[in-house]
């Protein structure tokens, strides 16, 4: 089972994608065999995190099957970020995306994210943190080292640590050794033998296939873990059991 935990849906607000409507993302995921995807509305990240939750919901009533949501509030809403979070967990998302650099504030004191991560472990829901939302250098950053942090205040949430790419590697690899509920997704690693390296400095089981599609192509995403020189098991956990065991996923 191949199970991608970092795609999205929606409109992209720097140049159109083809990939916009339900029928086109499932065919998207067919065409690389693909079993499931956990999707987050792009209108989320830019406009208005409650618009986003309810096209988030809407794209996945369409295919239940094959698409789950993570949430995404931002703090800076005040109390309604804690409505909208346990409304969302309440319609089944299965986790929680934060787009600080988008949503405009700081992961490291702001009181109602603290909060909003209370929710979380009250909920038992993983939380996905981008350093950026894709493979550009346009694309504002965050310091992978803000999460380590955030993870050691909050031990019993999972954190997933989404858009590493070669210059995050050993800072994220570094929060990783010291923070064991924290993980990362493989959308944005463009580190020569950066799966291998993962795998063995952190551990298979702390590794998901993400592929942040449809701003990026599947294809690669796929290729630099089955191609990687890891064991087949590890390659497994990758591409879908860990999603599956993290999700509580039943196989199809």
């Amino acid at each position: 089972m191949i199970i991608d935990i970092n795609a999205y849906c929606g409109n992209w607000p720097y140049y159109p994608i083809k990939v916009r409507t339900n029928e086109a993302l499932v065919g998207l995921l067919d065409r690389f065999d693909i079993d499931r995807a956990v999707i987050t509305s792009t209108k989320g990240v830019f406009v208005a995190a409650a618009a986003g939750n309810a096209d988030t919901a809407e794209m996945v009533a369409q295919s239940p099957a094959r698409l789950f949501a993570f949430a995404t509030v931002a703090p800076t809403d005040d109390a309604a970020a804690i409505d909208q979070l346990r409304e969302c967990a309440g319609q089944g998302m299965k986790g929680l995306r934060l787009f600080p650099q988008h949503h405009g504030y700081r992961l490291d004191d702001d009181p109602v994210l603290t909060q909003v991560l209370g929710a979380c472990q009250e909920l038992g829901l993983p939380v996905m943190i981008p350093i950026r939302l894709m493979a550009n250098w346009s694309m504002p950053t965050l310091d992978v080292r803000e999460i380590g942090n955030l993870a050691a205040r909050f031990p019993q949430v999972q954190f997933i640590v989404a858009g590493c790419n070669y210059g995050e590697a050993r800072d994220t690899l570094g929060v990783m050794r010291r923070q064991s509920n924290v993980s990362m997704e493989t959308s944005c690693l463009q580190l020569h033998e950066g799966v291998k390296t993962f795998v063995e400095r952190a551990g298979a089981e702390r590794v998901y296939f993400g592929s942040g599609l449809p701003l990026q192509y599947p294809g690669p995403g796929l290729a630099k873990i089955v191609h990687a020189q890891i064991t087949d098991a590890a390659k497994e956990m990758i591409l879908g059991g860990n999603a599956q065991r993290l999700l509580e996923l039943e196989r199809r």
